[in-house]
């Protein structure tokens, strides 16, 4: 007898839709704009940014048409792509507390 039991309902689960993890994925190229302007490129920046808000759009308009989220999971999920990128931009180019932390572990 098997321990688990896989579900293949294609009934979709209650209270299972946040964040939005396909929007994450096409908002994820924030960090390429956050770093195309950390090393001066304005146009790859923009461009960047722009692929980043078309592909997390259209990836969040694909789930919520689906039905598998609601527009405040794709909002969200937006979010904190933004803050995560700004977050590891931070602490690798910017926090010395963290560089003087590492350094003093090696």
């Amino acid at each position: 007898r098997a321990y688990y039991q896989p579900l293949f309902s294609s009934a979709p689960e209650p209270s299972k839709s946040f964040p939005s993890g396909h929007s994450t994925c096409g908002f994820y190229f924030f960090c390429v704009y956050f770093l195309a302007k950390r090393y001066r490129y304005p146009l790859l920046a923009r461009g960047a940014f722009a692929f980043s808000i078309i592909l997390g759009s259209l990836l969040s308009l694909a789930r919520i048409v689906q039905g598998g989220h609601f527009i405040s999971d794709v909002v969200i999920a937006a979010i904190i792509m933004w803050l995560t990128a700004y977050f590891v931009d931070f602490v690798v180019f910017d926090a010395k507390w963290f560089k003087s932390k590492l350094r003093e572990q090696h």
